[in-house]
This record gives structure tokens, C-alpha cells and sequence, in this order.
């Protein structure tokens, strides 16, 4: 298994205004991290302008899309893989808070994720790497649900996956996946999560990923116990919760906490630099 390194994304939430405004804020958010290594740092702005973000942002920051489409004509608004690929796109966001309360169902990510991963084994020279979301509500919470909520999002984004060429296969295919919790109910008034209570959901769903890796491996008895857990260890993740730099290192150094997807309805472009310098630091203390 290939040692993890920590993802940062920085995804795009409200709303820009112009080309210029786009631009301004790649450069705060991207030129003072010119020198970091052995840390993943993708921007997800709108659609509109990947290409541009892209051309500004160094060799250091990869760009990505918010969604993406399953078909190959996609529908208005939507994105193909094939254009994501033309923007220099490299990550794709899958089941975001957003688009879940507007409807997304994990049918639709799992189609999206399927279309990524055929698109992958297909195209040896450009990998796109999905980040499938999940996270349960308020209400969920209340519930006690949370478990369940997310065995039901990953089991359904997860199956019916595409069988590559080795013994372990499909879940070779799920080696570019990252995985971001991200609760809605974070951003509503009034809630919050600690770090403690998100490293434990993050555990949890790390031993839901054995479990999936087990209905997918394709390989003998003895061997599939190894296989799952090297699957569910070595796929990063995320956290999507509210972070700022006063405390990303308290998320980043708790042992099943990869990275962090932060939006910019939440932190300033000046800060989001500062949140990947002060968790990579905290990741590597592990």
C-alpha cells in the first residue's frame, strides 16, 4: 500500500462574479503555497471557470469540477468527463451537501462514479480522482442514524463497479477514490462537531469500507481479508466540515482524518493557504 498523503479542496460555493474575481481568488488562495509538498491541493470552482483557474494557479494545485455528467451529452449545466479532461480537470465532486438537499440521490453518484471509473481503466495516461461525500442530517443525527446513513450512501455509490484485469479487482479501481465526510447539518445555526466526535465518524466509516470491500473483491477466501483492509486503509478520508486555521491541526492529526474540504462561503481566500500549511504540518505528527 502506498503511503496516504493529505487532500486539501477548497471548493467554490458562493458564488463568483466575473473572470477577474475568479482569478483574484486563485491567486490568494494558491501563490503563497508554491512550495509545499507531499500534500494534494485541488481548487473546485464553478464550471465556468476551471480552465481559467487552472492557468493561473501553479503546477502545484490541481483544479476539479463539482459534478459531473454520466452521459456523454450532458444536460444543461452539467459537465462531461470529456470537457473536464480539455479544462486539465483531475477531481471530480460527488454527493456534495448542496446537491444532496436539491435532490442528488446516491443512484445518480453511483452512475457519475461508474462513468469516472470506466473512464480511468480506459485511459491509462489521465486518472480523474472522484470525491464521493456522504453525511448524514440533523434530523439523522437526532435519530441516531448516522451508521446507517452512511452504510446506505456508500453501499450504493460503491456497487456495480467495473472489473479491471487483477485479482483483487473491482476494488483496484476504487484505489483513486477519496471519500469527505460531510454532514449538512454542520453549516445549520447552532450545530457544531468536534474534532473527537469527527474522528470517530471518520473510524466509522473506515470499517464500512472494509465491509464494501468485502462485497466487492473478487479474489480467494484467505486473501480477502488482507485486501479489504488495505482497501479501507489506504483510501483517504476527508473531512467537509466547518474548519478554520485556529483548528484544522486538532482535525488533522487524529488518526483516520486525511484532509479537509473547506468552502469559500466559510473561510476567506487568505486563509485557505494557511489551513493547508497548518494541517500537513498536523498530519505528519501522526
Amino acid at each position: 500500500m502506498d503511503k496516504k498523503i493529505p487532500f486539501f479542496g477548497w471548493i467554490w460555493t458562493k458564488e463568483i462574479d466575473s473572470v477577474s474575481q475568479a482569478i483574484d481568488q486563485a491567486k490568494q488562495g494558491s501563490d503563497p503555497l508554491s512550495d509545499v509538498v507531499d500534500a494534494e491541493v485541488v481548487i473546485f470552482p464553478q464550471n465556468g471557470y476551471i480552465s481559467r483557474v487552472y492557468n493561473t494557479s501553479g503546477s502545484f494545485i490541481s483544479v476539479g469540477s463539482q459534478n459531473i455528467s454520466y452521459e456523454d451529452n450532458p444536460r444543461t449545466g452539467e459537465l462531461s468527463i470529456e470537457s473536464l479532461v480539455k479544462a486539465k480537470g483531475r477531481c471530480v465532486i460527488l454527493g456534495y451537501s448542496g446537491q444532496r438537499d436539491h435532490g442528488e440521490t446516491y443512484e445518480l453518484v453511483n452512475r457519475r462514479l461508474r462513468a469516472i471509473i470506466e473512464y480511468n481503466i480506459h485511459k491509462a495516461n489521465y486518472k480523474i480522482s472522484p470525491i464521493i461525500c456522504v453525511g448524514e442530517n440533523k434530523q439523522q443525527r437526532e435519530n441516531q442514524e448516522t451508521k446507517e446513513v452512511l452504510y446506505a450512501q456508500l453501499t450504493k455509490a460503491l456497487e456495480n463497479f467495473p472489473k479491471g484485469d487483477c485479482e483483487a479487482s473491482p476494488i483496484s479501481n476504487m484505489e483513486s477514490i477519496v471519500i469527505a465526510y460531510d454532514p449538512g447539518r454542520a453549516i445549520e445555526p447552532g450545530e457544531t462537531i468536534s474534532f473527537e466526535e469527527a474522528q470517530k465518524i471518520h473510524n466509522m466509516i473506515r470499517d464500512i469500507l472494509f465491509e464494501v470491500g468485502k462485497q466487492n473483491a473478487n479474489c480467494s477466501e484467505e486473501m480477502i481479508k488482507q485486501v479489504c483492509k488495505n482497501f479501507a486503509q489506504g483510501i483517504r478520508i476527508i473531512y467537509g466540515g466547518p474548519v478554520e486555521p485556529g483548528n484544522i491541526d486538532d482535525f488533522m492529526v487524529q488518526p483516520d482524518i486525511d484532509g479537509a474540504l473547506v468552502s469559500n462561503n466559510s473561510i476567506n481566500a487568505e486563509h485557505f493557504p494557511t489551513i493547508v500549511r497548518k494541517g500537513k504540518d498536523a498530519f505528519y505528527m501522526k
